[in-house]
């Protein structure tokens, strides 16, 4: 993959990997409350409420919701793929494609050359829609001449 692809996958896997260690943490913060619970210790029981509320939100809605955590790797993921793959114009021409052909050694030539036989080998015996083939060839005698 291009840069800043792979930079952008690679944060975003790291992101879910935090993620993953926080939510082990979260689980031990509960086993803490329903102990403390179990034990009546009423305002160790609700420290580890605003522990585990606090945690949450630093280690859960942060890094999700806001644009420096991995909403911020998704977003720079797909603004990347937008910017970067179809749709965009541009790509290969028949400019380029002719300028890359005028351009190109014999054993370049003679590789096209062999693919082109043989597709047209490929398709000598298949059904031939002469009607279409014909409309289209119409098509190209109205190009300007000259």
């Amino acid at each position: 993959m291009p840069e800043p692809l792979t930079s952008y996958i690679v944060d975003l896997w790291g992101g879910y990997n935090s993620l993953n260690t926080s939510a082990n943490d979260w689980r031990q913060l509960f086993i803490n409350l329903g102990n403390q619970i179990a034990s009546q210790a009423w305002p160790a029981a609700q420290q580890a409420c605003f522990d585990l509320g606090n945690d949450f939100f630093t280690q859960v809605v942060t890094p999700l919701c806001h644009s420096s955590g991995i909403k911020g790797d998704i977003y720079a993921c797909l603004h990347w793929i937008d910017d970067n793959i179809g749709g965009g114009g541009g790509g290969c021409t028949m400019d380029d494609i002719l300028t890359e052909m005028l351009s190109a050694d014999f054993g370049q030539l003679q590789k096209f050359i062999g693919i082109t036989d043989a597709y047209r080998m490929a398709i000598w015996n298949a059904p031939f829609n002469a009607d279409f083939y014909a409309a289209l060839a119409r098509g190209f005698e109205q190009w300007p001449q000259g």
